[in-house]
């Protein structure tokens, strides 16, 4: 779905309500061109409601502040390896090398064991 659009969409509904469209506009159109503009106006509202529909099952999800910091968590960063103990690159909590997680037990931050140190 395209925001723009929307946006369009209802600005043009703002330019008729305020034209007051079935006194002012319709009054001399014939009665195709009148259909026609409920056609119109009925598919742009279809449009908007499958876009709010849409936008809803975004925010079900989360916000995309929290979006950007799940795709963050899941994207592996090296491991910080020294005598032995490797460190989570986003909270410094410690583990013994012998028991390596592809992820971080405390804050849940993919880890990169692949990297040279």
């Amino acid at each position: 779905m395209d925001i723009q659009k929307a946006l369009d969409i209802i600005e043009k509904w703002n330019f008729f309500y305020g034209q007051r469209v079935v006194r002012e506009l319709w009054g001399d159109n014939p009665t195709d061109v009148q259909n026609q503009d409920i056609k119109d106006f009925n598919r742009d509202l279809g449009y908007i409601k499958q876009f709010m529909e849409e936008l809803q099952q975004y925010r079900k999800v989360g916000t995309v502040e929290r979006c950007m910091v799940a795709v963050k968590r899941i994207t592996p960063l090296p491991a910080m390896i020294s005598g032995g103990v490797y460190k989570c690159p986003s909270c410094g909590s410690g583990r013994s090398v012998k028991h390596r997680y592809n992820y971080c037990p405390k804050c849940g931050q993919a880890i990169d064991f692949v990297c040279k140190t």
